[in-house]
């Protein structure tokens, strides 16, 4: 069983119990386009990611925090770095996007901070 197949079984099981939320609307396994770049981007390890990209995932693919961010929906985290260098720009570039303050920016860097150091062993960048 793949995940596609998964989602539809239970999409199917789920229709007789509970109201859509919207009007049905076809599936489409088409990759997602990002929008034209216009503005700066992120740099880290040799690679730069568009803000504009890191702010359309955070608005259009059900992100949770900045790890999930950073890890899975863009390679920062893979970095050689492991974004560590990056992660409060990148959490301060969404922050409007995901809904977070000051405050929670703040908190979103030190649990992705934290997340490295537990899953990696890896602290901050050597200046």
């Amino acid at each position: 069983m793949t995940h596609r197949h998964a989602g539809a079984s239970i999409a199917k099981a789920l229709a007789g119990r509970m109201a859509p939320s919207g009007p049905a609307r076809a599936i489409s396994h088409a990759a997602r386009q990002f929008p034209q770049a216009a503005g700066d981007g992120i740099s880290t390890g040799g690679e730069a990611i568009p803000l504009d990209h890191l702010r359309f995932s955070a608005a259009h693919e059900q992100v949770v925090n900045l790890d999930d961010l950073m890890f899975r929906r863009f390679p920062v985290g893979w970095s050689e770095g492991m974004g560590l260098d990056v992660a409060e720009a990148v959490a301060e570039g969404v922050s409007d996007v995901m809904g977070w303050s000051p405050a929670e920016v703040g908190a979103q860097v030190r649990r992705y901070r934290a997340q490295v150091a537990q899953d990696f062993g890896v602290g901050e960048p050597c200046a």
